[in-house]
């Protein structure tokens, strides 16, 4: 990421947001990167954490599943992991019901809940505006995200030590004839977007994005 240029929004840009509402920018826990803006109002920019996270708490050595069983659920698993409104309680969704998508927008569940939680995740949709790519199950690029690898900061990219690949996206793959669900996540191992079970419960963690009206951000 980088610290802005003034006057503009890009992707990278790197801001301290007081989410606890204590008062104090912490660059040492409140560390994000603006993403892209939130596709359903212009008005608002979409960010994401630093690190994953493990019951709202960074940590980048926990890897969860994004659900179980065979048809198309939301990631009820990973939101218990996300920081609640208690712990980042100076920011909100705005709107906790939210539509679970594959990548080309066809509605997988519908109006999934993340009442309760101040974050949610990344869609792949917003991953591809930010980083001007295409995500694709079938055409797997090796380095497609290279132009914005803030994106997978403290994943196995940064260094061997991190044992976490990398972190879930809320989308849907655009196939619907694989054996079991698939879902997309960020890959830092190859530096792309990886097609995964959704079963799949040893390489990815939890990232918490959020949602901020351009009107509280400082450009």
């Amino acid at each position: 990421g980088n610290l802005g240029t003034k006057g503009t929004l890009a992707s990278g840009d790197a801001y301290d947001c007081d989410v606890n509402g204590d008062g104090t920018y912490d660059s040492e826990t409140e560390r994000f990167y603006y993403v892209t803006e939130l596709d359903t109002n212009n008005e608002y920019g979409v960010l994401v954490y630093y690190s994953n996270v493990s019951d709202g708490i960074p940590n980048n050595s926990v890897k969860f599943a994004y659900g179980t069983g065979n048809d198309y659920v939301g990631p009820d698993p990973l939101i218990l992991h996300l920081p609640n409104e208690d712990n980042w309680s100076s920011i909100a969704l705005t709107n906790t019901n939210r539509d679970i998508k594959s990548h080309n927008g066809i509605v997988r569940v519908s109006n999934f809940s993340y009442a309760g939680y101040s974050s949610r995740l990344l869609t792949s949709v917003e991953v591809a505006n930010a980083c001007r790519t295409n995500v694709d199950d079938n055409n797997f690029v090796i380095g497609e995200l290279d132009s914005c690898n803030y994106i997978y900061e403290n994943t196995i990219f940064s260094t061997s030590s991190v044992s976490s690949f990398g972190y879930w996206l809320e989308s849907f793959t655009y196939e619907d004839n694989w054996s079991s669900p698939r879902v997309f996540s960020i890959d830092g191992c190859v530096r792309g977007v990886s097609a995964n079970s959704f079963s799949n419960s040893g390489q990815y963690g939890v990232r918490p994005a959020i949602e901020v009206s351009k009107a509280r951000i400082e450009y």
